[in-house]
């Protein structure tokens, strides 16, 4: 029998012993490295040469040396179980060392996630990489852990969904308006409506859904919602914006929601893949996402 036609799996205990003699020089090292006897590595590495009916060793005393055909064997296996080891290190590695990649809108990301990422990672023990993500949840992209979404659960999609805060809607302007002008309607007379490309619709929402007007004013676009929020906390003009992500803005006075708020049919959600919904990182966030999400808009009335 040849190399060529050994049964490779039968033998792949014994071609793993001559790998590890092969690189270390001894059957003494292979064996420690490989917890077994010196006696055993002698034993398989026997049992490889019968099989291939060619000597691999060449013995003398204690010493070993590869033959030609043994080295040619090693030149042929070495890689090989290096390819695996560092395959394994990986695999063992992965829970540690892959980060939770997280992907929400960017208004989200910034005014909500990035002020929280660092007790998320605490609660992780770990780092997480946040991503900008304005579409649906494509939970076929194996590059993104879990999403966090704004609005209604996606139709047709094999993720799992975990609800986290209510979607709510309020009626914004600077804080410092309304200071120079306590009628709210009066101030919001002279001021512009801002609104972003991405809530095209917020204003028609507000109007329908809350039954609250405002003065009717010219209007200001711009491309982000952030850019819509910057705005209004500069006094630029009245918006109308999620409160979930403006809590630290209207808890210092940046901004004030004069008319209260309004409660939509969505919700902020996880989005879980298949793939990750049983991982321990997955499931260690989901709890930290329903703690952050009891605060919400608590606090805030609805709209009169």
């Amino acid at each position: 029998m040849s190399l060529s036609s050994l049964d490779v799996m039968g033998q792949l205990t014994a071609i793993r012993a001559f790998d590890a003699a092969a690189r270390l020089g001894s059957f003494k090292r292979a064996a420690a490295e490989l917890g077994v006897t010196e006696s055993a590595v002698s034993r398989l590495i026997r049992q490889l040469e019968r099989r291939a009916k060619v000597e691999l060793f060449i013995r003398a005393g204690r010493r070993i040396g590869l033959s030609d055909a043994g080295q040619a064997f090693a030149d042929d296996v070495g890689p090989a179980f290096e390819r695996l080891r560092q395959a394994s290190a990986r695999l063992g590695r992965q829970h540690v060392e892959r980060p939770l990649v997280i992907a929400a809108p960017a208004t989200t990301t910034l005014r909500w996630l990035i002020p929280r990422q660092a007790g998320l990672e605490a609660a992780l023990g770990g780092s997480i990489k946040l991503v900008s993500w304005d579409r649906p949840p494509d939970i076929s992209d194996p590059s993104v852990s879990l999403w966090l979404s704004v609005g209604e659960h996606s139709a047709g999609s094999d993720a799992s969904y975990v609800d986290i805060m209510p979607e709510s809607f309020a009626l914004v302007v600077a804080g410092q308006r309304l200071t120079r002008q306590p009628d709210a309607r009066a101030a919001l007379a002279g001021l512009p409506r801002l609104v972003s490309r991405t809530r095209p619709a917020i204003w028609e929402d507000w109007l329908r859904e809350g039954g609250t007007d405002a003065p009717y004013t010219e209007m200001h676009e711009f491309e982000r919602m952030y850019f819509t929020l910057q705005a209004a906390e500069a006094g630029v003009g009245s918006t109308i914006a999620p409160l979930e992500i403006i809590g630290e803005a209207l808890a210092d006075g940046r901004l004030v929601a004069p008319f209260g708020r309004i409660m939509r049919k969505g919700s902020y959600h996880l989005a879980l893949p298949p793939r990750d919904r049983r991982h321990p990182a997955t499931a260690a966030a989901v709890k930290w996402f329903r703690r952050q999400g009891q605060s919400g808009a608590a606090g805030l009335p609805a709209c009169a």
